[in-house]
C-alpha cells in the first residue's frame, strides 16, 4: 500500500512539474526544435508499416496456426497481464555539449505532441496517434487499438521527463531539480521491479545511466565520464531493481548510446528479461525513432522484429 502511495505522490507532483514546464517555455531555439522534430517524426513515420502477415489475430495462443505466431502470442499475454497494454517511458536527464537547454524536454514534449494528433484512417497500422492526454496526470496518454478480431485493447502510456526547466544551468542549482531527479529516479526503480514494459531514453553516461540528473562535471567543466565508468550508479541500481522482481516477465528499452556495451552484460547476469539495446553512438532523433518503432510494434501485437529492415542501430531479441 506505501509503494502505491508513493507512486501516487510521484505521479502527481511529475504532472504539476510539467503543467510548469509547459507554461514558462518561451525560448525561441527549445520552440524552434519542438518543430522540427514534429516535422521529423512525421517523416519517419511513413516507413513503419508493418506487414499484415506478422500481425497477431488475436491474442489467445490457442488459436494461432503456427509456432511463431503462438510464442509470438505468450510473449503478449506475458506483457498484458492487466488486460491492457502498459508502456512507461522514461527520458533521463539530458544535458548537451551544444545547448543549455537539456534535450529531453524538446524529445519528450514533442512526442506527446506528435502522439496526441489525429490518426489518419488510410494508414490503419501506424497507430503512433489518437492518444487522449489525462485531465489530472499531464504524463499520463491512453487510446484504445483494435485486433483483426474486432477486440480493442486499451494503452496506457506514461512518459516522464527528467528535466525540471529548459535551462540547464538554472536546473543544476535547483532544489525543485533535485527534488525531480530523485522523483524519478525512484519512480524508475519501482516500475522495472513491478510493470511489464520499460523503456529509457537519455544518455548511458558511458556506462553509468540510466541517469536522470544532471552530469557530474571536471574542474573544467565537461562530463567526468571516468567517474561514471568507474562508479556506474545507474546500471548498479537497476541490477538491484531486477532482482528484486518476482517474475521475467517484463520488456526494458535502453534508447541510448551504445547500450548494448554498456548495460547488457549487467542485466543478462541478473535477469532473463527481454529488451532493447542500441548497437552504437545513438544520433539527433535517432533515441525518439527507436522508442517510435517499439512503440508501434506493440500496439499492432506484431510478431515482426522491431528493428528489422528498418536501419536503425538498435536490436532486441522480443
Amino acid at each position: 500500500m506505501l509503494k502505491l502511495v508513493l507512486i501516487f505522490f510521484m505521479i502527481a507532483n511529475m504532472a504539476f512539474a510539467d503543467s510548469i514546464l509547459k507554461k514558462t517555455i518561451t525560448d525561441p531555439e527549445v520552440l524552434q526544435t519542438i518543430a522540427t522534430y514534429l516535422t521529423d517524426f512525421k517523416n519517419f513515420e511513413k516507413g513503419l508499416l508493418i506487414p499484415e502477415a506478422c500481425r497477431l489475430t488475436t491474442l489467445d495462443p490457442a488459436n494461432q496456426v503456427d509456432e511463431k505466431s503462438k510464442k509470438c502470442a505468450e510473449k503478449y499475454q506475458k506483457l498484458m497481464k492487466t488486460g491492457n497494454l502498459d508502456i512507461n517511458i522514461f527520458f533521463g536527464y539530458e544535458d548537451s555539449e551544444f545547448t543549455n537547454f537539456p534535450v529531453d524536454v524538446t524529445e519528450r514534449l514533442s512526442l506527446i505532441e506528435f502522439l496526441t494528433r489525429p490518426c489518419d484512417p488510410n494508414k490503419a497500422n501506424v497507430k503512433l496517434c489518437g492518444f487522449i492526454r489525462g485531465e489530472d496526470d499531464a504524463e499520463f496518454l491512453h487510446r484504445y487499438v483494435t485486433m483483426p478480431d474486432g477486440s480493442q485493447k486499451r494503452v496506457n502510456l506514461h512518459i516522464y521527463g527528467a528535466s525540471m526547466g529548459t535551462d540547464d544551468t538554472s536546473n543544476r542549482d535547483s532544489i525543485y531539480q533535485k527534488i525531480q531527479s530523485g522523483r524519478l529516479t525512484a519512480l524508475y526503480s519501482l516500475m522495472v521491479q513491478h510493470q511489464n514494459i520499460v523503456f529509457y531514453a537519455g544518455h548511458s553516461r558511458d556506462g553509468g545511466g540510466p541517469d536522470f540528473t544532471p552530469a557530474v562535471k571536471t574542474a573544467n567543466g565537461e562530463v567526468d565520464y571516468a567517474w561514471y565508468r568507474k562508479n556506474r550508479p545507474g546500471v548498479k541500481r537497476l541490477v538491484e531493481d531486477l532482482k528484486k522482481r518476482t517474475d521475467q516477465d517484463l520488456l526494458l528499452g535502453f534508447f541510448s548510446c551504445d547500450s548494448k556495451k554498456n548495460f547488457k552484460k549487467d542485466i543478462k547476469k541478473v535477469s532473463s528479461a527481454k529488451a532493447a539495446f542500441s548497437t552504437r553512438i545513438v544520433e539527433g532523433n535517432e533515441t525518439t525513432y527507436g522508442l517510435m518503432t517499439m512503440m508501434n510494434n506493440l500496439m499492432n501485437f506484431s510478431c515482426e522484429n522491431a528493428f528489422a529492415k528498418k536501419n536503425q542501430p538498435f536490436v532486441t531479441d522480443f
